[in-house]
């Protein structure tokens, strides 16, 4: 069941999205920028939301004074399967940079935003950066200051580094009001008749008809309802 799960949804998290362009550095010898294509940590917890029908999870580690991040896909029997990597600091706000980092680079193990090493970098004219300033900008053909360098750079076309063709296509996910299957089913009725609980009120409970309508994304917290419930009655 886990396995045909992940075969199911990894395609979709590794899906193209829309994306963003920002600085990755100028250089000292001459004025150039370098820049690259991005994703932010909100775009990668929508993927996570829009997929994940039994949800996911997060959490933060810190390890020799670097923060970890372990992001976790709820499998169909409820256990979790978990990807860990580390963040580097941004230039403002180094700890809330570096756990944003940590979460998207623990993302990409699960192949969110991992098409974005497919992108070519993007090399910019920028202005000379003045003694006592501050770091240069990007600047057009003109010598005019770019403000907006995403739209900017979209707006360079035919270009090999633009825009992916599929990357504005929504995600192939799977709908959130998806029913159990046959395995779901035959588990939950495993549980149920081994709690002896009544079925009616199950149904109630999660405001469905039958226990073949409930919502895959409810499956899991049923699961772990009546094993918590199978957990007390050993107990007894």
């Amino acid at each position: 069941m886990n396995d045909e799960y992940l075969k199911t949804i990894l395609p979709a998290l590794s899906e193209p999205m829309p994306y963003k362009w920002r600085v990755q550095s100028f250089s000292k010898n001459k004025p150039l920028a370098t820049c690259v294509a991005y994703i932010d940590a909100r775009d990668a917890m929508q993927r996570l939301d829009d997929v994940c029908v039994y949800g996911w999870q997060r959490r933060h580690i810190e390890i020799k004074g670097h923060i970890y991040c372990e992001v976790g896909i709820v499998m169909p029997d409820c256990s979790v399967l978990w990807r860990m990597d580390c963040g580097t600091e941004s230039n403002t706000e180094a700890e809330k940079g570096e756990a944003s980092d940590s979460f998207k680079r623990a993302c990409v193990n699960f192949g969110v935003g991992r098409f974005l090493y497919d992108l070519d970098m993007v090399y910019l004219p920028a202005d000379a950066k003045k003694e006592g300033g501050n770091y240069p900008s990007v600047v057009d053909d003109n010598g005019k200051k770019v403000w907006d360098l995403t739209k900017h750079i979209n707006a360079m076309k035919g270009m090999k580094w633009k825009p992916l063709s599929n990357s504005n296509q929504p995600p192939k996910v799977m709908p959130s009001n998806l029913t159990i299957g046959d395995d779901e089913f035959s588990e939950l009725n495993r549980l149920l008749d081994e709690t002896k609980s009544n079925k009616a009120a199950f149904c109630q409970y999660f405001g469905i008809d039958s226990v073949a309508a409930l919502p895959m994304q409810k499956y899991a917290a049923a699961v772990a309802m009546l094993q918590k419930k199978c957990g007390k009655n050993e107990h007894k």
